[in-house]
């Protein structure tokens, strides 16, 4: 599929509510990262109750995009600090699409781009996974992430990363759906009984 832009997503003080509880959350705690490791973030959560009801609320919109039937999988909310980054890589079976939420950052109103694409190598653009292979990728879309602009695009499909961050602090909601209709119609959230609940990985 090809990605789809969002701007202006949800209603601006639904936005600056969401930042600012994620700067008080990571400035009281900074041993709250369950990243994985796909990302070079500061900070991650999975399925924070927060980002999971925005998850759960933006099915509706995320299904007209796609004239389908979805489920929420769940969520990801990630600080990226100066010198963080996303290498590139495809997302899980659980993850079928996502829709990233720029949630704010600082300096606000510079964009931190997310790139989507594949491999490619009649391309002269290179980087690098979260072990430090190189491919060259072509890039089929570059979104400038910017508060409130979101992008929708098949995880599992495509390619995606982001260079090293030059802010102080940019903070991305990661949204994960699956087909109700499709091969993954188990990853329906994310394999747990609910929304919010931890993670059975």
């Amino acid at each position: 599929m090809k990605p789809i832009v969002f701007e202006n997503f949800l209603p601006e003080q639904i936005v600056s509510l969401l930042y600012n509880y994620m700067i008080i959350k990571g400035s009281a705690n900074k041993k709250w990262s369950s990243d994985p490791g796909t990302s070079k973030s500061l900070l991650g959560y999975y399925a924070d109750p927060l980002m999971e009801t925005i998850l759960d609320m933006s099915t509706s919109v995320v299904e007209k995009a796609l004239n389908k039937k979805l489920w929420p999988s769940y969520s990801y909310v990630r600080i990226y600090d100066k010198g963080a980054e996303l290498p590139v890589h495809k997302d899980r079976e659980g993850s079928e699409f996502v829709l990233c939420l720029g949630i704010g950052g600082y300096p606000n109103d510079k964009p931190y781009p997310l790139y989507v694409g594949n491999k490619d190598e009649t391309e002269d653009y290179f980087y690098h996974d979260n072990v430090g292979n190189e491919a060259s990728l072509k890039i089929e879309a570059k979104l400038d992430m910017l508060q409130n602009n979101a992008i929708l695009f098949s995880g599992q499909e495509k390619m995606h990363w982001r260079t090293k961050c030059q802010h102080d602090h940019f903070i991305s909601l990661f949204m994960f759906y699956v087909d109700q209709d499709g091969e993954h119609v188990d990853q329906k959230y994310d394999g747990r009984t609910n929304l919010g609940a931890p993670s059975v990985r």
